[in-house]
């Protein structure tokens, strides 16, 4: 079987979400993982910079990927509020 390989850019923006700070706005980061048969596991693929005070946040992080014609890839996008030294509460993720 041959894969046709291409690369793609992904850019990640937000709206409403989910304030989990008390005295100002959530913190969004986004991670990207990608799913990898062979280990059963997500791998960690990159993230965003984090945009303080913002609950629709427009990141200008791009993401390059390698896109397999005909072949499932599995991505996930995990969106958290960072709490500085690296905590970081979960917002959601899809």
């Amino acid at each position: 079987m041959v894969s046709y390989l291409t690369q793609v850019d992904l850019y990640v923006s937000c709206r409403n979400l989910a304030d989990l700070d008390i005295l100002s706005k959530s913190d969004p980061i986004c991670f990207l993982s990608e799913y990898n048969e062979m280990t059963k596991s997500w791998i960690k693929l990159g993230q965003t910079e984090q945009i303080a005070n913002n609950l629709n946040p427009d990141f200008m992080t791009r993401f390059t990927l390698n896109y397999f014609y005909e072949q499932i890839q599995m991505l996930k996008f995990t969106v958290v509020d960072a709490d500085g030294a690296g905590d970081h509460d979960l917002i959601g993720e899809v």
